[in-house]
């Protein structure tokens, strides 16, 4: 649990940090670069960036292998993320960064300071995605990880299956336990997931 929770939300803040970082930078359609930069995310979204290139690059190159980070890492942007951010921060008026940027702030002043306070529902729903998938994350520790201490809680119930047998009853036991964190945060958040996601304009 200690080590799931240290990934999850580790992974979490990082995702928000740098994908609302993303999202307003790329607020702008007039910015040089900006088709090039919304056609790549997508293509990026919708092919995961693939499972051989990221090993290679956790492996290889960062030299990751049996490291937490291998799992914190690659969902610090996460394309889904970026388009509830961007639609969001589309939506706010223009007239407050302009008045922001009369006063003299600076424009990470002005996502700092300005943008992050009014965009509570939509952080309140990559908090919830991010989370939920960070927590439930089976592949990437299953891929990365060796050692028996820096397996997740995900790692850990496959365990209650062994070759010749199943203990049913310590595997539903164990999964509701597993369950509970993401019912909590969902609870506290329900509000402002449900007020994001129809802000955003994203449609189910």
């Amino acid at each position: 649990f200690g080590v799931t929770f240290l990934i999850t939300i580790t992974g979490t803040a990082l995702s928000v940090l740098v994908t609302s970082m993303l999202a307003y930078g790329l607020k702008k359609p007039n910015l040089h670069g900006y088709k090039f930069f919304m056609i790549y995310l997508l293509i990026t979204m919708f092919f995961s960036g693939g499972l051989i290139p990221t090993y290679y690059n956790i492996t290889k190159t960062l030299h990751l292998s049996n490291n937490i980070l291998a799992l914190i890492l690659p969902g610090a942007v996460n394309v889904f993320n970026f388009v509830i951010m961007r639609s969001f921060f589309v939506q706010l008026p223009d007239s407050l960064e302009e008045a922001a940027r009369i006063d003299g702030l600076s424009e990470y002043g002005i996502w700092a300071k300005i943008m992050l306070p009014l965009s509570k529902p939509a952080i309140a729903t990559l908090c919830i995605t991010s989370f939920t998938f960070e927590w439930n994350d089976f592949m990437g520790p299953l891929i990365y990880i060796s050692t028996t201490s820096k397996k997740t809680i995900q790692l850990l119930l496959r365990m209650f299956n062994t070759q010749y047998s199943s203990n049913y009853a310590q595997i539903m036991a164990a999964a509701t336990v597993a369950l509970i964190p993401v019912l909590i945060l969902f609870a506290f958040l329900q509000r402002y997931f449900v007020e994001g996601i129809a802000s955003s304009g994203i449609k189910g």
